[in-house]
């Protein structure tokens, strides 16, 4: 028991807080913008051991990018990142970033938020902006908007694909 059962009992929590851990900035508003789904860690020696997966939004965008080459496209789309308004966290792992969230200590993330637009959100604003995309996202009661909805995520991995 002890042999096989709390290793995988551990090992199972801990992926799912990870996993979890990963997407919990889900904007309410654009849940499927690859941008808003997901959040990057950057600069953080967890990702030398990890394959580069604080590079979290890249990921999403495009799933085929090897792990080697996410912190330059990062940098290659930082105006991309800044006008999609993504969540990027500087010196922190995402594992960091759910115990963070779970003890309330929204105010620790924002000292380690990183501002890419010209334009520097205050504390309060970066709280409240975390506070917004913590929300549930709505399942919408309309069946013909559910299919909209997925019909626009659709057309949006269509254009990235080309």
């Amino acid at each position: 028991m002890f042999v096989l059962i709390v290793p995988f009992v551990i090992t199972s929590f801990a992926l799912m807080f990870g996993n979890w851990s990963q997407h919990i900035f889900v904007d309410p508003s654009r849940p499927t913008v690859d941008h808003a789904l997901t959040y990057n860690c950057i600069n953080h020696v967890e990702n030398l051991f990890t394959f580069n997966d604080g590079y979290h939004i890249i990921h999403h965008v495009n799933s085929r990018v090897h792990w080697s080459d996410m912190p330059q496209r990062f940098l290659d789309t930082l105006g991309e990142h800044a006008e999609k308004e993504s969540i990027n966290f500087v010196g922190l792992h995402f594992m960091q970033v759910g115990i963070y969230v779970m003890t309330g200590q929204l105010a620790t993330l924002a000292k380690h938020y990183v501002h890419l637009s010209d334009t520097k959100k205050s504390e309060a604003q970066l709280i409240a902006m975390f506070k917004e995309r913590l929300k549930p996202c709505p399942r919408p009661e309309d069946p013909a908007a559910e299919k909209k909805l997925w019909q626009m995520a659709d057309a949006e991995a269509k254009k990235k694909a080309k």
